[in-house]
């Protein structure tokens, strides 16, 4: 019998950690009003393009992250109620 085990600290501290880049991608700057002569439309268009790609990988992060937050919240819910009605209120344990 395998048996499936999750520490809900450890969803906790990596949803954390998914916060931690969020933010920094967040803080990230891009130059405007380049003058890169024939090539400024080319950068302009790159530097827009990363931009909403970072845009997305901060929306993604936090959906994550919150997603995590929620699954530790499941597990110490279930654990909780698996202690509760185990005589002994074990957690699970032997």
């Amino acid at each position: 019998m395998s048996i499936f085990s999750v520490n809900p600290d450890i969803l906790d501290s990596q949803a954390g950690k998914l916060d931690q880049v969020a933010g920094d991608l967040e803080s990230v700057s891009y130059p405007t009003g380049l003058d890169l002569g024939r090539s400024t439309s080319s950068a302009t268009t790159a530097i827009s393009r990363l931009s909403s790609k970072a845009s997305g990988a901060v929306v993604q992060a936090r959906s994550v992250a919150s997603a995590m937050r929620v699954a530790a919240a499941s597990f110490r819910s279930t654990d909780e109620s698996v202690a509760s009605s185990t005589p002994g209120g074990s957690h699970g344990q032997s």
